[in-house]
């Protein structure tokens, strides 16, 4: 339960919420659910997710749905395979379908990770869809030593007609 304490001051206004989440494991299969509900919004549904995952030692297998706040809702299907110890596959099949048909916002991503040595980790994505630009991702992650580790990366769109993202990330664990 979350209830603001100070309501009348503009920084701290947010509706009173209900947060509940619930996972429940059983061999290789966990079905998860998580509940958003504003106190003040009588006789509106509220936000939800909704998972089912398959574990292997190899792969996984998830299937995800979420409702919005806006009432749009969302689902994926996500296939996770580690082809050896240093490589890793993931493909996500997405739709969000939004105010359009189902088959209007249909997106498929495609990432792989290579573990370099025990240090440095290479990863690459590339994500495509219906009614989206397609664009590639790629990153360098490095511990540096027990404390610090850096991860640099870019992100592009696919068609180079608008700018990239650079990242720089530097994490320091004392």
């Amino acid at each position: 339960l979350d209830y603001p304490v100070r309501q009348d001051d503009p920084v701290f206004k947010k509706p009173a919420t209900i947060d509940a989440a619930a996972v429940f494991l059983t061999g290789n299969v966990s079905l998860g659910a998580r509940v958003l509900y504003e106190l003040a919004s009588a006789g509106k549904l509220p936000e939800f997710e909704t998972k089912v995952a398959f574990n292997n030692p190899d792969y996984s297998v998830v299937l995800a749905g979420k409702r919005d706040k806006s009432s749009k809702v969302n689902g994926d299907v996500t296939y996770h395979h580690t082809l050896s110890a240093a490589r890793a596959l993931a493909v996500r099949l997405s739709c969000n379908p939004g105010d359009g048909s189902i088959l209007s916002n249909v997106g498929v991503s495609f990432a792989v990770s290579h573990q370099v040595n025990s240090e440095t980790n290479v990863k690459a994505r590339f994500e495509t869809g219906v009614s989206q630009k397609s664009s590639a991702a790629f990153a360098l992650d490095h511990q540096v030593n027990k404390n610090l580790s850096i991860e640099a990366g870019t992100q592009f769109p696919t068609s180079l007609n608008q700018p990239a993202v650079y990242n720089l990330k530097v994490v320091f664990n004392q």
